[in-house]
């Protein structure tokens, strides 16, 4: 999965400093889309030594965890190389880079970065780039948001008001018959492979509950024993994904769709089911999983 990068190591502990060097990755997210720099087998990130000449020297900090005259945010460290957010980036720089070897590209994108940890490190300093773009001014009096010098939060300066970056809970459910699978297909996206029944935690609900839940919502069936199989943090989705496998809960198998959210819903054998070895989703290993028998 996206997240299994051993010997590799992300660190997202926060900290105030951490000064930048020419070989550092950076970020840059404009209107949903993410610049990444051409390679001759896929895309690469932007780095330090890219930025405007007269972004240099980068060593002055100018208080709020951030370096010289563009503003860069320390956001993580992947091994020993940083990623830095240019929050504000100037739009001449842009145009002269996606004229030149750069290119603004969909976040989606950021799956097929090489090598595995590259594309977990750029994904989730997205993450963090989005929500400060969201989390600009206090929800409760309107007062520009500050950054907290002692943890990663945004702070209030007028009323105190503390918001920590977003991380919603959802599940991942496979659904089994015997020897068949419950497959299924979202409505009116991009993504048109095969995936499992999956959806967001309610406020005031457990993650069984939720299975339950979707699970009818989307196809109609009841579900029973419900067990955890495994989690992912998915930044593309601001989430974190929690896998479960259950069983159908008596022997009828009609499928009643749920058309706004999804397109498809079947029952698979094993030997029916499209093959998802080069995917890096959780929901892609527990397909894997049931259709190479390994449970």
């Amino acid at each position: 999965m996206i997240q299994d990068i051993k010997p590799h190591h992300l660190y997202n502990e926060y900290t105030m400093r951490r000064e930048p060097s020419a070989t550092d990755a950076l970020i840059v997210c404009q209107n949903g889309k993410i610049l990444l720099k051409k390679e001759e087998n896929g895309f690469s990130l932007p780095r330090i030594a890219d930025l405007p000449a007269e972004a240099f020297p980068l060593t002055e900090t100018t208080g709020e965890n951030t370096y010289g005259p563009c503003a860069l945010r320390f956001v993580l460290t992947l091994d020993q190389m940083a990623l830095y957010l240019w929050e504000n980036p100037d739009d001449a720089w842009l145009r002269e880079k996606c004229e030149n070897g750069f290119s603004a590209e969909k976040m989606a994108t950021l799956r097929t970065l090489q090598p595995q940890e590259i594309s977990y490190a750029a994904v989730t300093a997205c993450h963090l780039a989005d929500w400060y773009y969201r989390t600009r001014y206090c929800g409760v009096c309107g007062t520009k948001m500050e950054h907290s010098r002692t943890e990663r939060a945004m702070v209030c300066p007028a009323c105190r008001n503390t918001v920590y970056p977003r991380i919603s809970p959802g599940v991942i459910v496979r659904v089994t018959h015997g020897d068949k699978v419950l497959l299924t297909k979202y409505a009116g996206r991009e993504f048109t492979n095969y995936a499992l029944v999956a959806g967001f935690t309610e406020i005031g609900e457990t993650l069984e509950e939720t299975v339950q839940r979707e699970v009818m919502e989307e196809v109609g069936l009841p579900v029973k024993n419900i067990r955890y199989y495994k989690n992912q943090p998915w930044a593309f989705s601001q989430s974190l994904l929690v896998g479960f496998t259950c069983e159908l809960d008596g022997d009828d198998e009609d499928i009643t769709l749920e058309e706004d959210e999804l397109s498809v819903g079947v029952w698979m054998t094993r030997e029916e089911m499209p093959a998802r070895t080069a995917d890096i989703s959780l929901t892609a290993e527990m397909m894997e999983n049931f259709r190479l028998g390994r449970g």
